[in-house]
């Protein structure tokens, strides 16, 4: 294994890329939607984690309560809890925006900067994903970069949900 490829399996998500994603996402837009102003750390880091869980544990049933209608068969809170394994990548997306924002707090930084750094730390994770498969795909650089600009919109679309609400 090449150092290239040891960096890229570092930092593409290995089970259900889509949740780790989405995970990243959907807490990028809890602490965009909050308001750094009226708030604490404490309480948007909070709010972030309870958000993931219930989209997690939300994603969770909805995993498990398909593989039953695709069955027709009852299902064991064994199988409930495998959908909810299969679904954690969601909650593990959400780790660097809230440890971006858990630093910021240790050092002192004002909500209304951790707030940012957050979302920029949201952002480069999406890029990172990007850059990570484009390069495991071996795309050329014009295909790499398109790639990329995908992925800073989607980021991108984080900072504009603040500005709209703040």
């Amino acid at each position: 294994m090449t150092g290239v490829d040891r960096v890229l399996k570092w930092i593409e998500p290995e089970d259900n890329p889509r949740n780790t994603i989405y995970g990243t996402i959907a807490a990028g837009l809890v602490i965009a939607a909050e308001d750094p102003r009226s708030e604490t750390y404490p309480r948007l880091i909070a709010a972030t984690l309870i958000a993931v869980a219930a989209y997690w544990l939300a994603h969770s049933y909805a995993h498990w309560v398909a593989e039953r209608f695709g069955r027709n068969t009852s299902s064991s809170a064994r199988e409930f809890v495998g959908a909810l394994s299969h679904e954690w990548p969601l909650a593990e997306g959400a780790a660097v925006p809230v440890a971006a924002l858990a630093v910021a707090w240790a050092l002192g930084v004002p909500l209304t900067t951790g707030d940012t750094a957050a979302l920029t730390a949201a952002l480069g994770a999406l890029l990172m994903f990007e850059v990570a498969g484009g390069l495991r795909r071996q795309l050329r650089p014009p295909q790499l970069l398109a790639n990329a600009a995908v992925a800073l919109v989607l980021g991108g679309s984080l900072f504009a949900v603040k500005n709209v609400l703040h």
